[in-house]
């Protein structure tokens, strides 16, 4: 779980176009031309678009939404076209960010399917992905 993790962050900057979101944030739509590697699980890269909001001091983020774009299969379940991803943080004592509620929402059929988490006495864990912002790096023009 955690290698896809990490793989699915270190991908998250090449698989979409971002534009400010306020402040704290950053809404983010597909490229259209990203292709996930072969033998990952990140197809839902590619068939997301959604908003990121992190707190401006530390960079931790503090809320993710996305709305699936088409019918795509990650492990484990199938994700619908329309289906809709989110997940709320606060900030616990020790000043982290910790998952306080989550939310998934779709219609399968003639049935709408939610599912709703609240979280209370969430551990912190370490992460080991990490997404930098800031300008992308120069290409060198060809010639």
């Amino acid at each position: 779980m955690r290698e896809h993790r990490r793989d699915f962050w270190s991908e998250f900057p090449k698989a979409f176009h971002f534009e400010a979101a306020g402040t704290d944030g950053f809404r983010f739509r597909p490229t259209g031309t990203y292709q996930p590697k072969p033998g990952s699980q990140n197809e839902l890269l590619a068939c997301i678009k959604g908003e990121l909001h992190f707190d401006p001091q530390t960079y931790q983020v503090k809320s993710l939404q996305y709305e699936v774009l088409k019918d795509v299969a990650i492990p484990g379940r199938k994700l619908p076209k329309g289906a809709k991803y989110s997940v709320g943080m606060s900030k616990s004592a020790e000043g982290h960010y910790l998952p306080a509620s989550l939310s998934f929402a779709a219609v399968h059929g003639k049935d709408h399917l939610t599912e709703s988490i609240e979280y209370s006495n969430y551990r912190r864990f370490k992460v080991d992905s990490e997404i930098q912002f800031g300008d992308p790096p120069k290409v060198p023009e060809k010639f």
